[in-house]
């Protein structure tokens, strides 16, 4: 009788500490969303503007020049110095790109970019996501496996359903799609305007009312899209918000093309642009929605159910929506 009361009050006790052990890891997480927040805005007081989602090399005269495939310092990487980790920074190399070891070695580089990319950091591991911290195992990168991360730049909102808003005519024809994380320099897909970098003043929303930096831990049932804090790719480390839902399912990715062909009704193939919507998108293992946080530093709990058209007005920063609830 007594060891069945045990039993009993162990069940009826366990709901109650999972939860508080969750609540913790979530307060865990928002503590280094802000700390990456204020590490932004300090980067911003030293360049007089705020990193690049990634940098689009395109400069033909320098060491491992390429054209805008290949990328350079993510807008983690260029982070570095302002969270507490200037030894990694003094490591990487920003003239070439990450995976061309070969250049590395021939300007002295000595592979250095190698040894931040091989670099577990701590503050870009949200506690709840239990495939953080770890390497790619699956993935066209996995002679180069980047240890997985949480959180992902917000680089503004989609223009198509497989595409970045930058490759759809880019800058030209999409400029108000922008967030403060996108890609910097030439458009890609035979674009030829310059995308910069985003400063304060460019911020025409307001800081309080563009997210910054969200939540995207690795889907369950789909290795593929993951995220990696240190790849300088840009469907690693940037998502973009996605008009027609949310979609904070993405960490259920056969469930995420569902819910997007459902809300498409028909004007889509989720079996291949679904894909992409999904592993560009948001989400995370904390029960009913994501934390990100917004440019003015402060970090919110964003609920699963909130309006995609509002998710999406927050992801950009100077497209002129009127200011409204996150969660409505």
């Amino acid at each position: 009788m007594v060891i069945a009361i045990i039993g009993v009050l162990i069940a009826l006790l366990l709901p109650a500490v999972q939860a508080a052990r969750e609540a913790a890891r979530r307060m865990s997480c928002t503590n280094k969303l802000k700390q990456l927040a204020v590490g932004a805005h300090n980067y911003h007081d030293v360049h007089q503007h705020f990193p690049g989602g990634c940098v689009a090399d395109n400069n033909t005269t320098q060491p491992g020049a390429a054209d805008s495939t290949r990328f350079r310092t993510p807008w983690t990487v260029a982070l570095l110095p302002f969270i507490e980790q200037q030894s990694l920074w003094a490591n990487y190399c920003p003239r070439v790109w990450m995976f061309d070891n070969t250049v590395n070695m021939a300007i002295g580089n000595q592979g250095k970019n190698y040894i931040v990319g091989q670099s577990k950091v701590d503050t870009f591991i949200c506690p709840s996501d239990v495939d953080a911290g770890k390497q790619m195992t699956n993935s066209t990168y996995t002679t180069y496996p980047f240890y997985r991360a949480s959180y992902r730049g917000i680089g503004g909102r989609t223009g198509s359903w497989a595409n970045w808003w930058w490759e759809t005519g880019g800058h030209a024809t999409l400029p108000n799609y922008r967030g403060i994380f996108h890609m910097v320099g030439l458009c890609t897909n035979g674009g030829s305007k310059q995308l910069f970098f985003e400063t304060f003043s460019s911020i025409e929303d307001g800081t309080s009312n563009s997210t910054m930096i969200s939540e995207r831990h690795q889907a369950r049932d789909y290795e593929v899209g993951l995220t990696a804090w240190s790849a300088p790719i840009p469907h690693y480390m940037i998502s973009t918000a996605n008009q027609y839902v949310a979609n904070f399912k993405a960490v259920e990715h056969e469930l995420c093309k569902t819910m997007l062909a459902a809300a498409a009704a028909g004007s889509m193939d989720p079996a291949t642009t679904g894909s992409w919507a999904c592993g560009r998108s948001f989400g995370s293992y904390h029960a009913n929605g994501i934390n990100a946080a917004l440019i003015d530093g402060s970090v919110l709990f964003v609920a699963e159910h909130c309006n995609p058209t509002i998710w999406c007005e927050y992801a950009t920063i100077a497209n002129g929506e009127n200011v409204r609830n996150l969660n409505e």
